[in-house]
């Protein structure tokens, strides 16, 4: 599967972040990193297409699952 390096840094933070509920600004931090302004449907939109990516069924995901609040 292509990944663009966003993607694929999202993907790795993810990984090595396995079982924890992660928030937007942990994401945004760890992989924008500081002094990037991005907005948190910018991370939703990147989370999504990843999800299409890597997920069997997108719409019911099992690998990445959004907590709410």
């Amino acid at each position: 599967m292509e990944l663009s390096p966003k993607e694929f840094a999202l993907l790795e933070f993810f990984i090595t972040h396995s079982g924890r509920a992660l928030t937007r600004d942990q994401i945004l931090n760890a992989v924008w990193g500081y002094g990037v302004f991005v907005t948190p449907r910018s991370i939703d939109r990147f989370v999504t297409v990843l999800r299409k990516k890597i997920e069997l069924d997108p719409r019911n995901p099992v690998l990445l699952q959004t907590v709410p609040r």
